[in-house]
């Protein structure tokens, strides 16, 4: 359970590095960021917010979708080498969370499966698409609410 979260920590500050660059090169415009769309639990995500970076082998890419008070966030980081198809698990070079709720009531998720496509990856750029089984987790361990996210897509630049 510690490893678990251990990886949950990693992929949250991985992702909120990410998301706190004021440097385009290392992490993306949020204006410019892209584009990250899926479906989680049948129904319609897309991101109003998208942050990316590639730098040394790492991949990251967190979008979030804000509406008032409620937002909503997929985040995706570890290493990946070029175009391709990758396994996601909880234990796995890449991982990723799933979070939803408001500031005073968070429900967070861990990918316990899933794949991530790489269809294109320059110094600038990436596109791809994305499935994730997610379970959640709270200060016991695992919870008993899961996620299904679908048919994710993405294209960002760096």
């Amino acid at each position: 359970m510690k490893r678990i979260f251990s990886l949950l920590f990693l992929s949250v500050i991985t992702v909120f590095a990410i998301g706190c660059s004021d440097d385009p090169a290392s992490g993306g415009d949020p204006a410019s960021g892209g584009s990250m769309s899926a479906k989680v639990n049948g129904g319609a995500w897309s991101a109003t917010n998208v942050q990316s970076t590639y730098q040394n082998g790492v991949f990251g890419i967190g979008g979030a979708q804000i509406s008032g008070a409620e937002n909503k966030q997929i985040n995706i980081s570890g290493l990946v080498s070029g175009p391709g198809t990758y396994t996601l698990g909880l234990i796995s070079p890449i991982v990723a969370t799933y979070a939803e709720g408001t500031a005073a009531n968070v429900k967070t998720f861990i990918c316990k499966s899933g794949t991530l496509k790489v269809d294109e990856l320059t110094s600038t750029s990436a596109k791809g698409s994305f499935s994730l089984e997610m379970q959640e987790q709270n200060s016991s361990g695992a919870g008993t609410e899961t996620r299904s996210v679908t048919e994710g897509t993405f294209s960002v630049k760096f």
